[in-house]
């Protein structure tokens, strides 16, 4: 049953298959092999695909500030932008998020004057950015 499973994927993922398989000691016939690897595989992030949507993310014409943020933090949670320490210290050594969103913002956003008045900004931070941008706004 396992070569049949196994025999129309790249060597590659067949050597994973056949390890989440092997490993599992409920998964006897067909229908508990494809839940077994159906739960295996439906938590397994794409950070390439998510990175990809948040990088191309882009204020909508009538959004305001608040609700492109949301929508940016929502995306980024899912991108990973967490540098580990080497031994796996929690908290993680760095975040990287707020930069992140801070650069989607000035990328992204609508109002042409509202970025270059960001550029001027020396040291921007996320909590700046939102400063100007809600004063400009209002």
């Amino acid at each position: 049953l396992f070569f049949y499973l196994s025999s129309g994927i790249n060597a590659e993922y067949g050597e994973e298959v056949k390890k989440v398989v092997k490993n599992s000691k409920t998964a006897k016939n067909y229908a508990q092999i494809c839940t077994l690897l159906k739960s295996h595989y439906a938590n397994v992030q794409n950070f390439t695909v998510e990175r990809h949507i948040f990088y191309r993310m882009e204020q909508e014409e009538d959004e305001s500030i608040d609700a492109y943020l949301t929508k940016l933090k929502a995306q980024a949670l899912k991108c990973d932008f967490i540098i580990q320490c080497n031994q796996g210290d929690t908290p993680p050594c760095h975040d990287y998020s707020n930069d992140m969103i801070t650069d989607m913002i000035i990328c992204g956003i609508c109002d042409d004057a509202t970025r270059n008045r960001l550029f001027a900004e020396k040291n921007l931070t996320l909590e700046k950015a939102l400063e100007i941008i809600r004063a400009i706004e209002i």
